[in-house]
């Protein structure tokens, strides 16, 4: 029996997983869920080729060129590598950008007529708190409906979830929608009067750009990366994080003054709209290249 040489059998497994890991790997591969999870990008194959390869193709040729013309030694490729894994996170920023073209060109279908419509996009989780909507909308006055939009993937926590809203008052009213196809998503922006994430901690939080786009009026929690892209009763609203009565009042003020809230949804939108252009995320990406420049 042939013995095994467990040295060389390390090695190559973790030659394997470095491969694997590599920002050369990991930023088309998640650029390539960005794009081909929203089907309704027409661009979508060109933008792919577009970023595989400004953050693959030309990254891993420019090493090897580098390499075997004797420029660089195998030394300085780790040091070269490292200024690549900023374009993981540039890829997948640009990539948002992309997608939320499509949401920008949606046409509105909101009125505030009749039923005030609220939705919450997102894991239906602790951290992301929906809960909290709900319990704030006791102390509301008014026609009001809100929709859960997002994956239940705690158990329990979906249980807790659906006995308070049985108990709620506008239990007929609310109601919750798993999974949806991304331009039903769009759509559903473009006809809420209110869009809320209430989230204990978060990033950015790219729903957020989404419903902005669409100038759909955005309320989020504080003390989150989401206030960075909240400018207080121009481009959003902001309330206390966990707060539940500060929640209550800032939705019931967003109803009493909702001409107002069009407008912080409309400056919203054109704020996206300048900053999210696609001849922005071109010139983006050709300054993607001068990370990787020696």
């Amino acid at each position: 029996m042939k013995k095994i040489n467990i040295a060389k059998l390390l090695k190559n497994i973790s030659i394997v997983v470095s491969i694997l890991i590599s920002p050369l790997i990991v930023a088309p591969f998640t650029a390539g869920i960005f794009l081909y999870c929203n089907p309704q990008n027409a661009q979508q194959h060109i933008l792919f080729t577009y970023i595989l390869s400004f953050t693959c193709i030309i990254p891993f040729f420019t090493l090897l060129f580098y390499k075997y013309t004797n420029r660089i030694s195998s030394f300085d490729v780790p040091e070269i590598e490292n200024r690549i894994r900023l374009l993981v996170f540039a890829s997948i920023y640009n990539t948002i950008g992309f997608l939320i073209i499509n949401y920008l060109n949606t046409d509105i279908q909101r009125s505030h007529s009749d039923t005030f419509k609220i939705i919450f996009v997102g894991s239906v989780t602790d951290r992301k708190n929906p809960k909290i909507i709900i319990e704030s909308l006791e102390t509301i006055d008014g026609d009001v409906s809100l929709e859960i939009i997002g994956q239940t993937p705690n158990l329990k926590y979906l249980k807790e979830l659906n006995n308070l809203i049985s108990s709620s008052k506008y239990s007929e009213r609310i109601t919750m929608t798993p999974f949806i196809k991304a331009e039903e998503l769009i759509s559903k922006y473009a006809s809420a009067n209110l869009f809320i994430l209430p989230s204990k901690s978060e990033g950015l939080g790219r729903v957020i750009i989404e419903a902005q786009a669409t100038a759909c009026p955005v309320l989020v929690s504080s003390n989150t990366g989401m206030v960075d892209l909240i400018i207080e009763n121009e481009t959003g609203y902001i309330f206390e994080n966990n707060n539940k009565n500060d929640l209550s009042n800032k939705i019931q003020y967003i109803m009493n003054n909702y001409e107002s809230a069009l407008q912080t949804g409309l400056n919203s939108k054109n704020f996206i709209k300048e900053n999210q252009s696609v001849a922005n995320f071109e010139f983006g990406y050709k300054k993607l290249i001068d990370l990787v420049s020696i």
